[in-house]
């Protein structure tokens, strides 16, 4: 997990968002004005020459104002780096779910060929004996031919779910990392359930952007105040020293800039108005994760103590029946079939169950924490 997280795109792309994001918090923390160099000199009757030095000054402090907005950029970039992280963990762990899925899928889809095909060769030879008839012989081989089209499509299944694993990762392997059967009980207390849904990155990174928009109303309310430009000069008119001030302040009567300032206030609240769906929604994402967990969980428990012991007696007596006697080859097939059904229905269970348990760690922003990759 950690290697992918080094190497993933998405996560690279959030890294350099964030040098970027560093050098243009560096770079609005320097004066905002250089100051102007003036040379001037005229030969004619008399000989002028001036040398002089402007300076724009900083009237409405912008630079702290700019400084301001880019390290609350700088925040959002990490938090968007933080949330570009448990995007790719969850991704990850929910390919490599449906990848084991699919595996135990398409090994039942084997035991049952294997199942299927023992039967029809079981039953050819009692239709040889003359113990059964020619149906029950046509309804073996339909099983076993069956069974052969099911093993194809989750033998498919596996494929695809496997590609869709090396996607996120960037390259197949040869070993997949094993995934835990179980993951225990979960607690979720409702007064910790906005504070969990405040510090998930994806609403931090909202709230530092409503930050970073407030500090730019400041900034664009400050550029409205006109920056004055204060020079000295120096020089000489023949054989005279002349030494001169002047200032000049920019006058606001075309464009006000008001403009601007009512753009910044929309789209802090725009910004605002976002901030509140956005924890709406990863609030009710919170409890619906934790609450199909929970009933996912139970659902298990219940075969895992129940379910799993009765379909391990049924199989063992099914075929010991069937060649007593003591079942017809259509209750036979029946009942092998309906505990092949239940045993895959049990496996798209535990799939659900660690998809239901993925969800939760994206929706409660915990997947790394579960890993062992940050506290």
């Amino acid at each position: 997990m950690a290697e992918v997280l080094r190497d993933n795109p998405q996560v690279l792309a959030a890294q350099a968002a964030l040098s970027a994001a560093k050098a243009r918090e560096r770079g609005a923390q320097r004066p905002l004005f250089n100051p102007e160099l003036e040379l001037d000199g005229e030969r004619a009757d008399v000989t002028t020459g001036f040398v002089g030095i402007n300076q724009t000054v900083d009237w409405g402090d912008k630079r702290k104002a700019r400084a301001r907005v880019a390290s609350f950029s700088v925040d959002e970039a990490e938090s968007r780096l933080t949330e570009a992280r448990l995007q790719v963990a969850a991704a990850l762990l929910r390919r490599l779910g449906e990848l084991d899925t699919a595996q135990a899928l398409d090994a039942l889809g084997a035991r049952r060929l294997t199942l299927m095909e023992e039967f029809a060769a079981l039953t050819e030879r009692r239709h040889k004996a003359g113990d059964i008839g020619q149906l029950d012989l046509e309804l073996a081989r339909i099983s076993a031919m069956d069974a052969s089209l099911r093993k194809a499509q989750t033998a498919s299944d596996a494929v695809e779910a496997e590609q869709n694993l090396v996607a996120v990762v960037g390259e197949s392997r040869a070993a997949w990392p094993p995934l835990p059967d179980h993951f225990g009980a979960l607690d979720l207390d409702p007064s910790q359930v906005d504070e969990i849904v405040s510090n998930i990155p994806a609403i931090r990174s909202q709230r530092l952007r409503v930050a970073a928009l407030r500090a730019t109303v400041r900034v664009r309310d400050r550029e409205r105040v006109p920056d004055p430009t204060i020079g000295v000069r120096g020089g000489a008119e023949s054989s005279d020293l002349l030494v001169g001030i002047n200032l000049s302040v920019p006058l606001f009567v075309r464009n006000d800039f008001r403009a601007e300032l009512d753009a910044a206030s929309a789209d802090l609240l725009e910004a605002e108005k976002r901030l509140q769906d956005r924890f709406l929604s990863a609030r009710s994402r919170l409890r619906s994760s934790f609450q199909r967990y929970l009933l996912t969980e139970r659902a298990w428990q219940g075969w895992t103590e129940q379910g799993r012991p009765s379909l391990r007696r049924q199989m063992a007596l099914l075929k010991k029946s069937w060649r007593a006697g003591e079942l017809d080859t259509t209750q036979y097939l029946v009942q092998l079939t309906q505990a092949l059904e239940t045993r895959r229905s049990a496996i798209e269970l535990h799939g659900r169950l660690r998809q239901a348990w993925f969800d939760w760690l994206a929706a409660s922003g915990r997947a790394e924490t579960w890993l062992g990759l940050q506290p």
